[in-house]
């Protein structure tokens, strides 16, 4: 929690020194992002998105078909057990083992690649926008543009200085190819 409100206050620090600078320096150049929009409304974000939860679909039906060896296999033990012999019942509770042991390695290999994928994903996406972004920013000649995060680092902005709908505007334009 400290961390939290440490990180909040050094925003807040670096946000008031911009402003500070840009107000004291005459420039009206200051503009700002909503980061949560625009990341949120950038059709590359929500395709990259749509692509990771296909693939998550893709890793839990595997995972439930592994469930499902699993539990057909503990079924047919147990519904045969009466019949083996102490090396056939020796066998099976080993292969049921063993198969658990697969779905649980698996199921770990699987959250990790997902963690993996969805940061590269996001990662990729985010070099995107802040590149779009930087050349917005030198077309315009703005010195800075700010990004406003649901952590709370713009507090009050002039109205008209939100430049979020035009820069994912024109984001969703080069993404289509337009």
């Amino acid at each position: 929690m400290k961390k939290n409100q440490l990180f909040v206050l050094l925003n807040l620090l670096v946000t008031i020194t911009a402003f500070s600078f840009l107000f004291f320096n005459g420039n009206d150049q200051l503009v700002y992002v909503d980061s949560n929009k625009l990341l949120s409304e950038y059709q590359g974000m929500v395709d990259a998105q749509n692509d990771y939860k296909k693939l998550s679909l893709e890793w839990q039906a595997r995972i439930d078909t592994l469930t499902m060896d699993v539990q057909n296999e503990l079924k047919r033990h147990e519904k045969e057990v009466s019949k083996m012999t102490t090396k056939e019942k020796g066998l099976s509770e080993q292969l049921i083992r063993s198969k658990q042991q697969q779905l649980i390695t698996y199921q770990k290999a699987i959250q990790e690649k997902a963690a993996q994928e969805d940061s590269q994903r996001t990662q990729a996406v985010i070099e995107e926008v802040n590149a779009y972004i930087e050349e917005f920013g030198k077309k315009r000649s703005y010195k800075i543009i700010l990004g406003a995060t649901s952590m709370g680092n713009i507090l009050y902005a002039q109205e008209g200085i939100d430049i979020t709908d035009e820069v994912v505007e024109g984001l969703n334009r080069r993404y289509r190819g337009e």
